[in-house]
């Protein structure tokens, strides 16, 4: 985990959803997330989050399916158009006021890979 982890997330609901990662709100009914390249799982990095927090410095979606992601902390909000890589972004999660968000269409799949350090 080192370089960071890919995660999956999935919208099994008939509608598109917002989704709010590495925050305590937990997800919305119908979405799940993943982790792909880990044998960690999505709750224990959000356990990660809460505790110790992450620091990162690149997202990359492989996927035209979102066009934009959301950076969220307890003051502003920053809204990003998507192609494909974001990097040299300083990105702080932790797990409470710090995540981002992002909307996933209904019935798809989105693989994210993020660069974070706890």
């Amino acid at each position: 985990m080192e370089n960071g982890f890919t995660i999956e997330v999935s919208n099994n609901t008939s509608a598109e959803k917002e989704i709010k990662l590495f925050t305590q709100d937990g997800l919305v009914e119908g979405v799940i997330v993943k982790v792909v390249n880990s044998d960690l799982d999505y709750n224990f990095l959000l356990n990660i989050a809460k505790n110790k927090g992450f620091k990162g410095c690149g997202i990359m979606i492989n996927t035209e399916l979102i066009n934009h992601i959301c950076f969220q902390d307890e003051e502003n909000s920053e809204t990003i158009i998507i192609n494909k890589i974001i990097d040299n972004k300083q990105i702080l999660l932790n797990g409470h006021t710090k995540y981002i968000s992002l909307v996933i269409p209904s019935q798809s799949e989105a693989p994210i890979i993020i660069q974070l350090l706890p």
